[in-house]
C-alpha cells in the first residue's frame, strides 16, 4: 500500500452517540468477548456537555509509542500503516502509554498486557459498525472532501448567522 492511498482513521465527535458498538465489536474481534473495558478504543464521555469522544490510536506518522519503547516491541505494519505492538516482546513497562499524546494505547484490565488499535489488519471494524459514521477509515481524498463538504456547511451557517438570516 502506497503513502497516497493509506487509510487513516477519522472520529467525528458531533456523531457519537456513546452507543459503545464500536467497542463491543473490536473486543470481540480480538479478545472473542463483548467486553467494552477489553476493546482496543475508549469512549470518553462529557455527561456536561453531552458529548461522546471515540479515543483511537492515530497511527501517527511519527509515533511518539513506537520511539518510546524500550524493547522494540512496537512496530509499523508495512501493509496497512498500522503502529501495533508485538506482544512478544513486550516487557510491560507501559511507557508507550505514557508516551501516547492521544490515549490510544492501554493496558488490558484482564491480563495487564498494553493493547492498542491495529485497525484490525485493514478492515478497522470499529467504523465498519459504527451506525451514526462518527468513525470513518478513509482514503485520504474521501477525508479530504469529507472535511471540505463539512467546512462549507459550517461556512454556509456562519454566514446565515452574520447577514441575520434564519438557520434552516
Amino acid at each position: 500500500m502506497n503513502q497516497s492511498s493509506r487509510k487513516v482513521l477519522v472520529v467525528d465527535p458531533e456523531k457519537c452517540t456513546g452507543c459503545g458498538i464500536c467497542t463491543l465489536v473490536c473486543s470481540f474481534r480480538h479478545n472473542k468477548e463483548y467486553n467494552p473495558a477489553r476493546a482496543l478504543l475508549t469512549i470518553i464521555r462529557d455527561e456536561k456537555n453531552g458529548i461522546n469522544i471515540p479515543v483511537i490510536c492515530q497511527h501517527c506518522e511519527t509515533p511518539l509509542c513506537l520511539e518510546s519503547c524500550p524493547a522494540d516491541a512496537i512496530y509499523r505494519d508495512s501493509e496497512t500503516h498500522a503502529v501495533c505492538i508485538t506482544q512478544d516482546n513486550c516487557i510491560g513497562c507501559h511507557q508507550c502509554v505514557i508516551a501516547c499524546p492521544f490515549g490510544g494505547i492501554h493496558i488490558d484490565p484482564s491480563d495487564g498486557r498494553t493493547v492498542k488499535c491495529d485497525l484490525c489488519e485493514g478492515y478497522a471494524m470499529c467504523a465498519q459498525f459504527c451506525p451514526r459514521e462518527a468513525i470513518l477509515y478513509l482514503e485520504p481524498s474521501e477525508l479530504t472532501n469529507r472535511l471540505r463538504e463539512k467546512g462549507v456547511k459550517r461556512a454556509a451557517e456562519f454566514l446565515h448567522i452574520i447577514t441575520g438570516g434564519s438557520k434552516k
